[in-house]
């Protein structure tokens, strides 16, 4: 059940096959983190190059006054600002929390694009449920497994064995 949950996740994201229970929680982590920022952003903020914006909204990452003055004086910042509240579904954000969001969607897309080769950007999985419920139960096992036996570190086992045993 996990091998197949994973493969057909694998053959959607893109993502390399995970060889170990960890390698899947990864995988399952950043998969819950970017259905999470999708709630919060539109689809585009994974595709749109954002380095302009991060740059403007940099200036205001400390908040304060500083930031306030920037968000009004400030045409690039205003810009900045107009292209968050776009990608944020139409919500309002302070900049300094816009900065450190976008900073962080910025850090996941890197780590998607790393595990996927490049071949998808961060989206809402819509079998994430389903593939977590069946990481969840074989963990259960192997562990049960391991009070049986004895043997410990079983979450380091290669998935594929573990879950088709030979």
């Amino acid at each position: 059940m996990l091998t197949s949950r994973a493969l057909e996740t694998e053959r959607k994201t893109g993502f390399s096959a995970a060889s170990s229970f960890e390698e899947l929680d990864s995988a399952l982590a950043l998969l819950k983190s970017a259905s999470s920022w999708l709630a919060l952003y539109n689809d585009t903020v994974f595709e749109d190059d954002l380095s302009d914006v991060l740059a403007h909204l940099s200036k205001t990452k400390g908040g304060g006054l500083k930031a306030m003055w920037l968000s009004w004086t400030d045409t690039a910042v205003k810009a900045a600002k107009r292209r968050v509240t776009e990608l944020r579904k139409g919500s309002n954000v302070a900049l300094p929390q816009a900065w450190k969001e976008l900073t962080d969607v910025q850090s996941l897309r890197q780590r998607w694009e790393k595990l996927s080769g490049g071949a998808s950007v961060p989206f809402s999985y819509p079998g994430l449920d389903e593939l977590e419920k069946a990481n969840a139960s074989a963990l259960r096992e192997t562990r049960e497994l391991e009070k049986i036996v004895g043997k410990s570190s079983w979450g380091k086992a290669q998935l594929r064995k573990a879950d088709n045993p030979d």
